[in-house]
């Protein structure tokens, strides 16, 4: 895989980008010089409380849909219809610095991934505030995942579930991903770069070709997020946990899926044959499985939200 195709599947550019029109109600929370704004989907004849969904999209400028400058696929739009087909209403949202939730550019180096976690627990909280709702559960997709996990601490969530989630720290899943894919000087480079970003130390020069993962403006984020296990952080919570990952996820192997799972005594685990990162039924081929990262119609597999759905009709997850 050649270093374009590796910069597509990591999704770490940090930059700032329109969204699209949303179907469904618009929510917003105030933040620090401006606001965040995501989309509620409510299920039509939604007559009593009922739960409600807090979906948590993944890493670099992935909006509210699932969707990344160059990477159109509606994943999480997809999901968020399904879940409401099934009575279950969602709200998904565009992070710090993502389309309608854009911040200066000049506070992108101040950045921290803390700031993520916080915004999701106000959402949490907005919504367990919200008498529409008996219940909040939380849905993390890729890095959405370790956000989700952290963000149900300290919270009255009731569920919480990790869709092509890591069980790695960041710094070791960037490893692992470029392993055996840089000509050696860069490899060298990496992986010195990420030892003096692991410390905590900030390296003022990056080649051009690892500029895009390792740019100034982005490495006071990747500090900040070095230091979280996801597999600590799973083991740490009390409450309801699924773990649901694709047989053909090229971004993360199903042996995360199982780590994680493994994290966490209570944590149940599902994994769909065929499906991809984006939970979508994938093709054999490499080059297939990628051109789906731009593929917006077509649907995701419908196991996941009706496995979603029954996890939380089961005995003793509430």
């Amino acid at each position: 895989m050649n270093l374009k195709l590796i910069f597509l599947v990591l999704v770490l550019f940090f930059v700032s980008f329109r969204a699209n029109a949303q179907l469904g109600q618009v929510a917003t929370i105030p933040i620090t010089d401006g606001e965040l704004v995501g989309t509620l989907l409510v299920p039509s004849g939604w007559a009593k409380p009922g739960p409600v969904a807090l979906i948590i999209a993944g890493s670099g400028p992935t909006d509210r849909d699932g969707n990344s400058p160059g990477a159109t696929n509606n994943a999480l739009l997809f999901l968020a219809q399904d879940l409401e087909k099934l009575g279950i209403a969602s709200l998904r949202y565009d992070k710090r610095g993502v389309g309608q939730s854009a911040i200066p550019m000049t506070r992108l180096e101040e950045l921290r991934f803390e700031d993520y976690v916080s915004d999701a627990k106000a959402w949490i909280t907005k919504l367990q505030n919200d008498t529409r709702f008996s219940e909040v559960i939380v849905i993390g997709h890729s890095e959405g995942s370790l956000v989700g996990m952290l963000a149900v601490m300290g919270t009255n969530a009731t569920a919480f579930v990790s869709i092509s989630g890591t069980s790695q720290r960041f710094s070791n899943l960037l490893r692992r991903q470029l392993a055996n894919r840089l000509p050696s000087a860069l490899a060298a480079e990496s992986d010195s770069i990420l030892q003096s970003l692991e410390q905590g130390r900030r390296v003022p020069t990056v080649s051009t070709e690892l500029y895009p993962l390792y740019r100034p403006a982005v490495q006071n984020y990747l500090i900040s997020q070095f230091p979280f296990d996801p597999r600590t952080e799973l083991g740490k919570l009390t409450i309801p946990v699924l773990v649901i990952h694709g047989e053909f996820d090229i971004q993360i192997p199903v042996s995360d899926a199982n780590e994680l799972a493994s994290a966490n005594p209570i944590a149940k685990k599902l994994v769909v044959p065929r499906m991809d990162h984006l939970m979508k039924a994938a093709p054999e081929s490499l080059e297939g499985r990628l051109k789906q990262y731009n593929q917006p119609r077509i649907p995701i597999d419908e196991t996941v939200a009706r496995t979603i759905w029954q996890f939380l009709r089961s005995p003793g997850k509430t």
